[in-house]
């Protein structure tokens, strides 16, 4: 009697442990936004910008920490642009999967670019060498970016490396049309691998 008790104790446990990270989705209706990402990587042209406005972007996430390529941080796009969220969580692929759509809120924000690509986060110390900081807390985390229950596919913007401009940087893409110049230069100057 004992061991059906913990057995399933035990199957109890375990089924709720994936539900743990993932925070509930909100309804299948977003928020409405209110400035598109391209705009506001204009806006703060180069600078370290506190957003005191009640902006809102709205985009799907396409890229995260699963790959282990970000650290702390995950990307989303809209049809304009990118911006990186300094959330300052591990594990984000299990709270913001690739595909779904959020709205971060960036009233009491920071906005910057750092190597061309837009961030939102908190005031960065001046001791950093980054432009914004992490936020670092769920709760924040939380109260500016909201995940809703609504999916899409991701898939990279088609463009060549002439067509890449400021606003791709961040961006998923993919880039056609590319040779090995190597190869070209092996068969030049009759060159071998040795």
């Amino acid at each position: 009697m004992l061991q059906l008790i913990l057995l399933i104790i035990l199957s109890l446990t375990l089924s709720c442990c994936g539900e743990i990270d993932s925070p509930p989705p909100q309804s299948a209706v977003p928020e409405a936004t209110n400035i598109a990402i391209a705009d506001l990587r204009k806006l703060v042209d180069g600078r370290n910008v506190y957003i005191e406005e009640s902006l809102i972007v709205g985009g799907y996430i396409t890229s995260n920490d699963k790959a282990s390529n970000f650290y702390k941080t995950f990307i989303i796009e809209d049809a304009t642009s990118a911006i990186e969220v300094m959330a300052g969580l591990y594990d984000l692929h299990n709270i913001y999967p690739e595909g779904y759509y959020v709205t971060p809120k960036l009233k009491d924000c920071y906005i910057a670019t750092h190597f061309g690509v837009l961030q939102v986060g908190r005031k960065a110390e001046s001791y950093s060498n980054y432009p914004t900081e992490y936020f670092a807390s769920r709760v924040l985390l939380d109260r500016h970016v909201t995940r809703y229950d609504v999916r899409n596919p991701i898939s990279p913007k088609p463009c060549t490396i002439k067509d890449l401009q400021q606003a791709d940087c961040g961006r998923l893409v993919s880039i056609g049309a590319l040779h090995n110049v190597n190869d070209k230069y092996k068969e030049i100057f009759n060159l071998n691998e040795d």
